[in-house]
């Protein structure tokens, strides 16, 4: 084979791999039906595809993105990869946080779920505010680790010296992945549409949250671990971290209205002092327009799957209760009797000997 048969083969080879990976990413978001209208970023963090890196050249290939995303794609292709990882670690913990309320978070039905997150309910916030802040811890990690060096890299900003201890070289770049990952979702807001809009309000909290969640984290130097001399750097939290501080924030959710002859939200009260008075609580809470359906009948339309036969907690007070989650219908108590090992001895040398317990497990399900 001559050089340049090699030259033209090579070239060939390289534009058969970029379109095949443009397929597979194609592939990703297509498993999910189209008309859903899920973004890009959901609908292949939702899917089981694997993920390859993406290159700018396949960035209009990919179903779900506003044309401001594929511009933005197109410049820093190198964060897509991050971005889906970051929103199904978000998505993930949606559903773990939710498992035992009467909204599941059903992230593994998109036909269902796909209906809540084109709202602007108590429940679409949580989830904007949670994948907001998995795709920004998603990318800042991307940076500490250097593996998007031309756009980002870890944070040496740092420089002060406190008494006995130093600032480490790097701390995670919680400020790069803020930025893009804000640029990024920027991209799906419209300024004429109070549910986008008030979807942007949610992932910037979203946001705020790992940012304030940043860990000062120290190591000890000196001899036998004397813990002579330290060196300290800023970490990001992990996601169950941020995930704790907006339940927290859903629980006590702050509601907006639209004003349709400014075109911006503004806090929901008929009294304009109280009005003013909430302006400034807005950026610290997450929001919402629409009050959340019951949930408690299953109902496609609205993306409720009921809670009849849904596990509950007969002896607290709160989300989880069996009188919240069954909505008042009541629940069947299950017992289940098993003999295991219990009251173990070890007996010198070498032998352990055990009694055999009755153990009742109970199980509450919603009627």
């Amino acid at each position: 084979m001559t050089f340049v048969e090699c030259t033209v083969f090579s070239a060939v080879f390289l534009l058969s791999v970029h379109r095949l990976s443009a397929q597979k990413h194609l592939a990703a978001t297509t498993l999910l039906d189209p008309d859903l209208r899920l973004p890009y970023h959901i609908a292949t963090a939702m899917s089981s595809a694997e993920l390859e890196p993406i290159r700018k050249g396949n960035c209009k290939r990919l179903y779900g993105l506003s044309t401001s995303q594929v511009d933005w794609c197109k410049k820093n292709s190198v964060f897509f990869r991050p971005i889906v990882i970051g929103t199904r670690l978000g998505l993930n913990e949606c559903k773990r946080r939710f498992a035992r309320r009467r909204w599941s978070c059903p992230v593994d039905q998109p036909n269902i779920f796909s209906k809540v997150l084109n709202t602007a309910t108590p429940e679409a916030a949580f989830v904007h505010g949670i994948e907001s802040a998995g795709i920004t811890l998603a990318i800042a990690r991307t940076c500490s680790r250097g593996d998007a060096l031309s756009h980002c890299a870890c944070n040496k900003s740092q420089q002060a010296v406190g008494q006995n201890w130093t600032w480490g070289s790097c701390s995670d770049d919680f400020q790069s992945g803020d930025k893009f990952a804000g640029e990024f979702l920027s991209g799906m807001v419209k300024a004429n549409d109070s549910t986008s809009t008030i979807a942007g309000l949610n992932h910037r909290f979203g946001r705020k949250v790992v940012g304030k969640s940043m860990q000062f984290l120290c190591k000890c130097h000196g001899f036998s671990g004397s813990c002579v001399q330290k060196t300290c750097w800023y970490s990001l939290p992990t996601i169950g971290v941020v995930a704790e501080q907006l339940l927290r924030k859903y629980d006590k959710i702050f509601r907006v209205v639209w004003n349709s002859t400014e075109m911006e939200v503004a806090p929901f009260a008929s009294d304009p002092l109280k009005q003013s008075l909430k302006q400034s609580r807005m950026t610290e809470k997450l929001v919402y327009q629409q009050p959340s359906p019951d949930y408690c009948e299953p109902n496609k339309a609205i993306g409720s799957l009921g809670t009849h036969g849904r596990e509950c907690e007969p002896r607290i007070a709160g989300p989880t209760s069996c009188d919240t989650v069954c909505c008042q219908r009541g629940y069947n108590e299950r017992r289940r009797i098993a003999s295991q090992r219990c009251r173990c001895r070890f007996h010198w040398c070498c032998r352990v000997e055990c009694d055999w317990c009755r153990v009742v497990s109970k199980k509450y399900t919603c009627w």
